[in-house]
């Protein structure tokens, strides 16, 4: 994976879409793991537990079972300016599709506050 400063996590763009602040920390929660990085995309008291358990669940069956996982995501809906819904794909030989959705506050800019998945 290529490292380095990634300009979409620059305070310059604060004024991003809830869209593209969701896709930004899905991208270094899920492809980059980088989460020093997605911290800087999520509110000061987030409740993103559910995605936690995601990437720890993808985690442990890359390391149980010896493959990678891939992560998408699609279908981003902007229900107002502080919600999105995404739907996360997981896919190693077969795909498993889920909803999730995402709260947002502006906090110095729009951060991810809340992942949750709709029941």
């Amino acid at each position: 994976m290529i490292r380095g400063p990634r300009p979409f996590l620059s305070p310059s763009r604060s004024s991003r879409t809830p869209e593209e602040v969701v896709d930004n920390y899905l991208r270094e929660r899920l492809v980059e793991r980088d989460d020093a990085a997605a911290k800087l995309l999520r509110c000061q008291a987030p409740s993103v537990a559910p995605m936690d358990a995601c990437v720890a669940g993808i985690l442990d069956r890359e390391k149980r079972f010896g493959f990678t996982i891939d992560s998408t995501w699609a279908g981003r809906r902007t229900s107002t300016g502080s919600a999105v819904q995404a739907d996360l794909t997981r896919t190693v030989s077969e795909r498993l599709t889920e909803h999730e959705a995402f709260g947002l506050a502006d906090e110095n800019g729009r951060k991810v506050c809340a992942a949750a998945t709709p029941g």
